[in-house]
């Protein structure tokens, strides 16, 4: 079996070879050793497409994930980011250590830049929205990503070189603490661009739902494993205008305070095309204190996010999150 799909990824490379140009006399068809760096290069460099079954018509339709600002996705390592910025074919992101991010929209394609306390990072890459999108499976693309880092306690930068070849697997649905999703299921291995041994393999699970990765694992070369899943798919409320906070706010204590069970109310933004259906639960009783779970259901520029809370009545009358 393992023969088999040695075989399979080699007369692959022969054909991207024959599409460019190549001659696959060339290529020493092996998965970690290529002869004619300067010939592999060029090959690996350009992307190309295989391979595309008629059974991907569900991928074929998918359109890239249009992110809105104030849209959230937190993970089972506690990392939240939140969409503070679109521009055009990029996405800026904000996580909840403070850390702020580039990327495309295509999920597949690795951070572009990031700014910590720590560290600036920048990269240049041939990889664009269009790489493997859609993703129907059999596909495979393959892009070069060079990365330079400059830490914020040492002059020197450091610049390192990846390809990545990514490819569709298909459908696959998955579990996780967000409930269950339906995912397409993508590849990414990470090889050095001299010797092409593989140093990591990413592997997402991309849930059309959510516009975004329902879960990452990261397999390297050393062994280690790293799983995360998806907990929260949200709607930041703190990048809403102080009138909008105030707005909001008084129709949830409103609700919190008077609304029956099961009770809704609808509040809209002139200013912007969103629109939030707030409900609350029963009363119950919490260390002395009376709480209520609610959650609030926004619609945003035809995306849809659903923030679960709980508020807890407190003796000047106010209900705070618990």
């Amino acid at each position: 079996m393992e023969f088999m799909a040695n075989q399979k990824k080699k007369n692959a490379i022969k054909k991207i070879a024959r599409q460019i140009g190549v001659m696959p006399g060339l290529i020493i068809v092996s998965l970690t050793l290529l002869s004619g760096c300067q010939n592999v290069n060029s090959l690996l460099l350009k992307t190309q497409r295989l391979g595309l079954p008629e059974n991907g018509t569900t991928s074929l339709a998918l359109p890239l994930p249009q992110y809105v600002v104030g849209e959230s996705f937190t993970f089972s390592d506690n990392r939240k980011q939140t969409v503070v910025e679109i521009q055009s074919d990029k996405v800026i992101w904000k996580t909840n250590n403070g850390v702020v991010r580039t990327t495309y929209r295509n999920p597949f394609i690795p951070y572009l830049d990031w700014k910590s306390k720590y560290s600036i990072a920048t990269s240049e890459s041939d990889a664009d929205n269009t790489m493997l999108w859609p993703p129907i499976p059999g596909k495979i693309e393959y892009f070069k990503f060079n990365r330079t880092i400059q830490q914020a306690d040492n002059p020197n930068s450091k610049s390192y070189s990846q390809i990545w070849e990514c490819k569709s697997l298909g459908e696959k649905e998955i579990t996780t603490p967000a409930g269950a999703f339906n995912t397409i299921h993508v590849d990414c291995t990470r090889y050095y661009p001299t010797k092409l041994n593989t140093r990591q393999v990413r592997s997402f699970y991309y849930s059309p739902e959510l516009g975004y990765y329902a879960s990452r694992v990261d397999k390297y070369k050393s062994g280690a494993r790293k799983e995360i899943n998806i907990t929260k798919h949200e709607f930041d409320t703190s990048i809403l205008s102080d009138e909008g906070k105030q707005a909001l706010g008084k129709i949830v204590q409103s609700l919190l305070e008077n609304g029956k069970s099961g009770q809704q109310k609808m509040w809209v933004n002139v200013s912007r095309d969103m629109k939030v259906a707030i409900q609350v639960d029963e009363r119950t009783t919490v260390d002395g204190k009376i709480c209520r779970d609610y959650k609030g259901v926004f619609f945003v520029e035809g995306r849809n996010m659903t923030n679960n809370r709980k508020a807890c009545r407190h003796d000047s009358g106010l209900w705070i999150q618990a």
